[in-house]
C-alpha cells in the first residue's frame, strides 16, 4: 500500500478483509535475515573446506508464485570430497543446455516473464 492510501484505510481492514498479512513495502526483513544467515553458513563451510568458489552466488528458483516462493541458495565450488554438514548441501547443478532470462520490474510481473520463457522452451526443444 502507498503512504496515500494508508490515510484513507489502514493495512489492517484488508488483513481483516482478504485473511491474509498484508505488506505495506517490498521489502522484507525476516527473508532477507533468513538469506543472510545461509549466505554465511555457506562462506564459513566454503572457508572450512578451503573449497575454491567458482562463479558468483546463485539463487535457485523451485517455486515462484504471487504469495509464496521457494528458492535455494548456492555457490559453484571446484569438486572436492568434504563432508557435508549442517544446512548445508552438496550437489550438482544441471550442466547442459540453459535458458537465462532477465526481469526488470514489481515481482507480479515475474510469473508472466517466467511462463514466457516456459512457452519458449517447450516450443524449441527444451525440458522445464
Amino acid at each position: 500500500m502507498t503512504e496515500n492510501a494508508q490515510r484513507f484505510i489502514t493495512a489492517q481492514t484488508f488483513q481483516a478483509l482478504s485473511h491474509r498479512t498484508i505488506r505495506t513495502s517490498l521489502w522484507d526483513e525476516t527473508a532477507e535475515a533468513a538469506m543472510n544467515v545461509a549466505w554465511t553458513e555457506i562462506e564459513a563451510f566454503i572457508q572450512r573446506n578451503t573449497l575454491t568458489a567458482m562463479g558468483p552466488r546463485r539463487r535457485i528458483v523451485n517455486v515462484l508464485g504471487e504469495e509464496d516462493h521457494d528458492f535455494n541458495l548456492a555457490v559453484p565450488v571446484a569438486p572436492h570430497t568434504a563432508a557435508v554438514m549442517g544446512n548445508v548441501r552438496a550437489g550438482q547443478s544441471y550442466a547442459g543446455r540453459a535458458l537465462k532470462t532477465q526481469y526488470r520490474g514489481h515481482r507480479v510481473g515475474l510469473s508472466k516473464a517466467r511462463d514466457m520463457l516456459k512457452a519458449y522452451a517447450l516450443t524449441h526443444g527444451y525440458q522445464f
